[in-house]
């Protein structure tokens, strides 16, 4: 049958009246020393005004008291502006003790007292007893100050709210009703009042898990009952987790029960205390002891029975119920819950018109109580409680709408659609309140540097694993490798065939590596370690590691099933080389010359090959495709580590895509003939000479040449101070001449002829002219024979060969051995090893170096091919 609550009227003048003297004479009652002194003074106002005057008669005028004075009024100013900044909040007996000093010292500055004249200051018309007045208004103006910035307008913090936390505290009355509860809480609570608590006190259990809403369900029921039945009801607030840690709760308990009911009752108060005293066969203090001595009939010669017959006779006299809420219940051990529950007990057979309302999750409690009780614990709590009163369980609904405003509130409103499509049911993952407000902290929170660097969806997904299921969350961190198989760019969860027990990588010494460990198949592993893994239902979990890595969701940039961004979701920060995804599109909507900087930023640190790997992301229209062309030439340029000569390609594909064959030659003609991009430009043509890629440009072999010859030529007349190694590095890279065959292929001219000629004159002329710096690069260390070396000669410009020593190709030994040995000893050492390589016919010699260190440039080269 369901409960039907009679209608109460709203509260009536007559009310509102008993309750502001209800406020008034609590706050005189606060204040009672100031009360008390008022009076005094009325009756004995003659013999105050004598002291108080014959004291300021003795009052000595003078220049220091006028600069003391004023030194004081200095203070209170600049306390005042201390007070202020603090927002100090000035209290009710302070504000009380202004007013009455105000008010005396306005009676005796314009009234007057017989035989009183004010004491004048220096300062015409102001006396020194004005110090007064001047501390009550810089009193008021604290006051007034710290009020003002107390009650901002709602609406700022509504605006700011966003970037702050939820916080988790019980719904007010003003508050929106998102579970529609309100209404039956105030029916429940009407009912409670309805219920004859005459002969004995009423115990009722508001059941629900944690977070479900309890204490704002109470807190409903508290406020109706206030607002409809203040006259005939005094409402008692009990929280025993508050006192969990003190030795006696039955103590506190009757020791509030006591305070709430002396303002109604001094010989109930007294008789409870006396009465939980007796129960409890505390020994009593040497005045009480006293007491029983001299007055053997007293209240200690009365008995169990006399004492509780009392005390029922005066609470019959309040004629007003006593409800008494018991909130936390489900936060005490199990020695607590019994106190709790024997005091609940023996209250409630004991005395009437009392009503308990206890806030308890039942599988908690019941759980706590199991070791004591076994199978009759149930029994056990109905003894205690006559009735129990289930909350309803929230449904999929409210918990929705909930979540959309949270998410609203922190300016993630935009999850609510990928949430709703991607099936996840809330009402098992997220079944309260309390785990809604939590998931969006979490979400509010992640650090700065992640805004923009993950898939909010997936981060969702993920913290909502890491919140509610947190080993397996810290399973997943340690093993994703191990749980998830990659495919391409792809993370899927694993599922193993039969008899596949373990990753082509694992091995017996490492059963349990996080790497090279064996597969793990994540429901089975999950099943068998459900307990450890503190899992109630392993399906929930496998239901949302399959949404984020399932097999037929596609794989995007930042999501969590993208293998270059897995790692940021679990350890909840980026790398040290990746690159800031929101710093890097705000960077590369920029023009070139403002991206020059952020480039040459990155070659600095550990995230350039990520920059590397993904600066062709933003190129879509034709005016990026040409930024994006010319700022990966300007990277080779800076960055001799650099090749991206497929990334080159591609923009010179898309940009044939684009236009036509002469508008792409002329686009590109400016693109090469840039400056700051000379070096990478030259460095790209050496690259894709030598791996066949020219023929990706739109020129033929003789443009290519020319273009490679004028480039050099400009760079070296350019270059202050130049470099004479690496300027003989990227000769070497450039001279690698190519040619194209009658069908468009690309082959590999490896004959040491002369392509360019101009390029190689100025060479010639730099070698001679740095020979001792550039003799280093002339050798090489064998790979494999540490203590031999290979002789990498400057071919066309010289060679070794006499027979193709021609007019324009020199000799390399006359070049060498006309030097004078004399002047430097790299260069004699030198010539030592041309002497000894000329008499081998192999041609690696061994040899010793004493001066001279190998540069070892093909090494170089073949480590930067690693790159391409």
């Amino acid at each position: 049958m369901p409960m039907v609550s009679k209608s109460t009227p709203s509260s009536s003048p007559k009310t509102k009246i008993n309750q502001v003297i209800d406020r008034l004479f609590a706050y005189l009652q606060r204040q009672w020393r100031l009360v008390a002194l008022v009076i005094l003074y009325i009756f004995f106002h003659p013999t105050f005004e004598s002291k108080l005057v014959a004291l300021l008669q003795s009052f000595a005028p003078s220049w220091g008291s006028f600069i003391v004075w004023c030194g004081i009024i200095v203070t209170a100013l600049t306390y005042t502006y201390v007070l202020c900044r603090r927002r100090y909040v000035i209290s009710e007996g302070v504000r009380a003790w202004t007013a009455f000093l105000f008010l005396g010292w306005a009676y005796y500055r314009f009234i007057g007292v017989e035989d009183y004249v004010a004491t004048p200051t220096r300062i015409p018309g102001i006396c020194y007893v004005d110090f007064l007045p001047f501390c009550g208004g810089c009193m008021a103006f604290v006051m007034w100050w710290s009020h003002r910035h107390r009650t901002k307008p709602k609406q700022e913090g509504a605006v700011e709210s966003r970037f702050g936390y939820a916080v988790e505290c019980p719904c007010a009355p003003e508050d929106k009703d998102l579970l529609k509860r309100r209404e039956e809480a105030k029916d429940l609570a009407e009912k409670i009042f309805q219920t004859n608590t005459s002969n004995a006190a009423f115990t009722l259990g508001i059941i629900a898990p944690w977070g479900a809403g309890k204490t704002s369900f109470m807190l409903s029921m508290k406020d109706y009952l206030e607002k409809h039945h203040s006259d005939r009801v005094i409402l008692v607030d009990f929280n025993p987790w508050m006192y969990r840690k003190s030795p006696n709760l039955t103590q506190i308990f009757f020791e509030e029960l006591s305070r709430t009911l002396a303002p109604y009752n001094s010989a109930l108060a007294s008789g409870f205390t006396r009465y939980v005293d007796h129960i409890l066969d505390r020994d009593d203090s040497a005045w009480l002891q006293l007491g029983v001595r001299l007055l053997p009939q007293g209240f200690k010669a009365k008995s169990t029975n006399e004492q509780y017959d009392f005390l029922k006779k005066e609470i019959g006299k309040l004629g007003r119920k006593i409800v008494i809420f018991i909130d936390d219940v489900d936060r005490l051990d199990s020695e607590e819950l019994i106190e709790l529950f024997s005091l609940i007990r023996n209250s409630s057979l004991s005395f009437p018109h009392m009503s308990y309302i206890l806030a308890y999750d039942k599988e908690y409690v019941a759980s706590q109580l199991q070791s004591k009780f076994n199978e009759h614990t149930y029994r056990y709590m109905e003894k205690i409680l006559q009735e129990e009163y289930p909350l309803a369980k929230i449904t999929p609904e409210q918990l929705e709408e909930a979540l959309r405003l949270e998410l609203k509130r922190i300016g993630s409103d935009d999850l609510c659609a990928p949430i709703e499509s991607s099936g996840i049911q809330l009402v098992y993952h997220l079944p309260t309140l309390r785990a809604i407000k939590r998931i969006c902290n979490t979400l509010s929170s992640y650090r700065k540097e992640l805004e923009g660097n993950v898939a909010l969806f997936d981060w969702f997904i993920i913290e909502l694993i890491r919140i509610q299921y947190p080993r397996v969350f810290d399973l997943l961190r340690v093993n994703y490798t191990r749980i998830l198989r990659s495919e391409g760019d792809q993370y899927i969860i694993n599922v193993l065939e039969k008899g596949e027990e373990q990753s082509p990588l694992a091995t017996a010494s490492l059963p349990d590596h996080p790497l090279y460990g064996g597969i793990i198949n994540p429901s089975r592993y999950l099943y068998e370690h459900q307990d450890s893994l503190q899992i109630n239902n392993v399906g929930l979990v496998i239901e949302l590691m399959g949404i984020v890595w399932g097999e037929t969701r596609k794989v995007a940039p930042l999501q969590a099933n993208h293998v270059d961004y897995i790692g940021r979701y679990f350890y909840r920060a980026l790398s040290n080389v990746e690159i800031d995804d929101v710093a890097f599109h705000r960077h590369m909507d920029c023009p070139y010359q403002e991206l020059k900087p952020y480039v040459q930023q990155k070659y600095t640190t550990h995230q350039w090959e990520d920059l590397c790997a993904r600066v062709y992301e933003k190129a879509e229209s034709l005016e990026d495709i040409v930024k994006v062309l010319r700022l990966t030439f300007y990277m080779h340029s800076i960055s001799e580590g650099t090749v991206m000569v497929r990334t080159i390609n591609e923009m010179i594909d898309r940009l044939r895509d684009s236009l036509e064959e002469r508008d792409l030659r002329d686009t590109l003609k400016n693109i090469l003939e840039c400056a700051d991009i000379r070096v990478g430009v030259l460095r790209y043509f050496g690259y894709a000479g030598e791996y066949g890629h020219s023929s990706t440009l739109p020129f033929n072999q003789n443009e290519i040449e020319e273009i490679k010859e004028r480039l050099f030529l400009l760079y070296v007349e350019e270059s202050a101070p130049l470099n004479p190694v690496e300027c003989y590095y990227l000769w070497l890279q450039t001279r690698i001449a190519i040619k194209i065959a009658p069908k468009g292929e690309t082959l590999l001219k490896y004959s040491h002829a002369i392509c360019h000629p101009k390029m190689d004159k100025v060479m010639k002329e730099i070698i001679e002219k740095n020979i001792e710096l550039l003799i280093p690069c002339f050798i090489e260390q064998d790979s494999l024979s540490k203590d031999e070396y290979y002789l990498q000669l400057p071919y066309p410009i010289w060679y070794i060969d006499k027979k193709k020593k021609g007019s324009e190709i020199g000799y390399f030994s006359d070049f060498i051995f006309g030097l004078d040995g004399d002047s430097s000893p790299i260069i004699k050492e030198f010539q030592a090893l041309i002497r000894e390589w000329l008499k081998m016919e192999s041609n690696k010699i061994p040899f010793e170096f004493k001066h001279i260190t190998p540069a070892n440039i093909q090494w170089r080269r073949r480590y930067r091919f690693l790159y391409l």
